[in-house]
């Protein structure tokens, strides 16, 4: 139920369906579509994997946020 919740996890939904998702480079965004699609249609059994993705595309933008810059300390 949390991941269905635009307040809780599932506002994180539209992270995997931006084209700029990190996501993306490491799985095919067509089938990242899909799969977010389906599961707001009511495909529940996309739960675990959709949560495990949020997890990485959240994590993968994290990495991307706490890059040092170039000739940086």
């Amino acid at each position: 139920k949390w991941l269905m919740e635009q307040d809780g996890l599932g506002r994180y939904l539209d992270d995997l369906t931006d084209p700029k998702g990190r996501m993306r480079a490491y799985g095919d965004g067509q089938k990242i579509d899909r799969a977010v699609s389906a599961f707001r249609a009511g495909d529940t059994s996309l739960m675990r994997p959709l949560s495990r993705m949020i997890n990485l595309e959240v994590w993968l933008r994290g990495l991307q946020s706490q890059a040092p810059v170039a000739g940086g300390p």
